[in-house]
């Protein structure tokens, strides 16, 4: 009885052992809370493989100010239907959340070779479509290749990088793309 319990404090002792000695190495730099948003997703123990049993822990992870009407993944493309929400009629924040799932589909997964997205004005099924983007992996590593996009304007870099189509009702509630 005593060995058990001694070997029970034992593993007890080592494991706060590890744990403080992992917390005291050091990061790998500074980086901006949308990275580090991103990095929290990609952490969980499923690896960078996408599929049906991670999708949706994936996704619910991420800090999306958009609702999310609808998700589908049929290897290679991810397929998203986001629709706006109150208070997340905001250009940026829309853009920002593009971006988020684009970079996250095409850049973290190893087997997502595109993501297409479209944006709804409702989640209501007679909601009219804004906006649909094509992410494709080869547009995503062309920006690693030395492409100068500006990487604080969520906007900029999703038309840049990505294709994207506008509807008349998107251009009535924001203007042109």
């Amino acid at each position: 009885m005593t060995t058990r319990v001694g070997k029970l404090l034992f593993t007890i002792g080592l494991s706060v052992v590890i744990a403080l000695s992992l917390s005291l190495l050091p990061g790998t730099g500074e980086r901006s809370s949308e990275e580090q948003n991103l990095q929290a997703v990609v952490s969980l123990a499923y690896g960078r493989k996408l599929n049906d049993e991670n999708l949706v822990d994936y996704v619910a992870r991420m800090p999306f100010t958009l609702g999310i009407r609808s998700l589908d993944w049929r290897e290679p493309i991810l397929y998203v239907d986001f629709y706006l929400q109150e208070g997340s009629v905001n250009r940026d924040r829309i853009f920002t959340d593009i971006r988020h799932i684009c970079e996250f589909g095409t850049r973290t997964m190893r087997n997502v070779e595109q993501v297409l997205v479209r944006l709804y004005d409702t989640r209501s099924p007679n909601g009219h479509l804004l906006l649909a983007i094509s992410a494709d992996r080869s547009d995503a590593t062309m920006s690693e290749l030395g492409e100068d996009i500006e990487q604080d304007d969520a906007e900029q870099y999703v038309k840049q990088l990505f294709h994207v189509q506008s509807t008349a009702r998107w251009n009535q509630l924001f203007g042109e793309v």
